[in-house]
């Protein structure tokens, strides 16, 4: 069984992209993964109908000791704010970050729990999660996975060479450079 697992799923538009790349169909298992009620909302309602066999989960990725809780960073001018959930981020409760204006409390699961849960013959995974992909546990991946990330400039404070890091660490990973 073919699997994509959908990590900041937003509203789809990556799946999208990736359904033309991997010609997904109904022989496909698509887990998205959006911890934005709104996102969510919206990606159900474009997705419900689909012929492909879906599981949404309304959880964010990443370390769940780091936080849990959402906080938006869709625009930097609190007169321009909207709920889109672009761009949003996991951030410690406390803070101060110029340009996030609203929070809600999420659910922050591992990869290992991810893959505890999940298995298939072939994975594909999708990332896109605004620089928490830095602090996610990559040994948790199964060797062979397509891994499909958009490595931000934020997250750690060395992303070039974190990135550089992490992809050495799993030669047994097929990378692809997502943005």
């Amino acid at each position: 069984m073919k699997t994509l697992i959908d990590i900041g799923a937003h509203f789809g538009e990556g799946y999208e992209r990736l359904a033309k790349m991997l010609d997904i169909d109904e022989s496909w298992v698509v887990h998205h993964f959006e911890p934005n009620p709104i996102s969510m909302s919206m990606l159900l309602q474009r997705f419900v109908e689909s012929p492909i066999k879906r599981h949404f989960h309304c959880l964010a990725v990443g370390r769940p000791s780091l936080t849990s809780l959402y906080l938006q960073r869709d625009n930097f001018s609190e007169s321009e704010y909207t709920l889109d959930g672009y761009g949003s981020c996991l951030a410690d409760s406390g803070s101060t970050e110029r340009g996030m204006y609203a929070t809600c409390t999420v659910c922050v699961v591992s990869l290992a729990k991810i893959f505890d849960v999940i298995g298939a013959d072939e994975i594909h995974i999708k990332i896109d999660i605004e620089g928490t992909e830095y602090i996610l546990d990559w040994e948790s991946v199964p060797a062979g996975a397509h891994c499909y990330v958009e490595w931000h400039r934020f997250g750690c404070d060395d992303p070039k060479n974190a990135k550089e890091r992490i992809i050495a660490s799993r030669p047994d990973i097929v990378w692809h450079e997502w943005d």
